[in-house]
């Protein structure tokens, strides 16, 4: 899910994101569901790549079952990579912020939460309300494995 036209080497006559996008055509159709992984080559715009097959444009979107994040070495938990993977995965888990997730530029809050775990299961689902549809079946998805 991280393969693009633009790192294929012209003689290879091969087009990663149209089998994708056929793959995804087939399974919208018979209404299969997706689960998917990186490639072994990894690319510097694979993160993107990813998201962009995970959230593209709703006429897109398939059921997504899973994703795999494979290849997790030394350059995975690097400074320079982790950071990203961690953006990555909160974008797609949740892409969209609600109103009230927004900094207030003019006023500062301050919120203190209790620390009990019936209280962060409270905090939880009311976060989890105000996710749009897409991220919070995703969400689900995740987190029930």
């Amino acid at each position: 899910m991280d393969l693009s036209e633009k790192h294929q080497p012209i003689e290879s006559l091969s087009s990663p994101e149209l089998l994708l996008a056929q793959m995804k055509a087939a399974c919208r159709k018979h209404g299969v569901m997706i689960s998917g992984e990186n490639s072994a080559a990894g690319t510097p715009e694979g993160l993107e790549q990813i998201k962009k097959n995970m959230c593209g444009k709703d006429e897109d979107l398939v059921v997504l079952d899973s994703f795999t994040y494979q290849r997790m070495g030394a350059h995975f938990f690097s400074p320079g990579h982790f950071p990203k993977f961690t953006e990555f995965a909160r974008r797609v888990l949740a892409p969209e912020l609600h109103s009230d997730d927004h900094p207030d530029m003019e006023e500062e809050t301050c919120v203190s939460l209790a620390m009990d775990s019936g209280s962060g299961k409270d905090l939880q689902r009311r976060r989890e309300q105000r996710l749009p549809l897409r991220a919070r079946a995703k969400r689900s998805n995740y987190l029930e494995k």
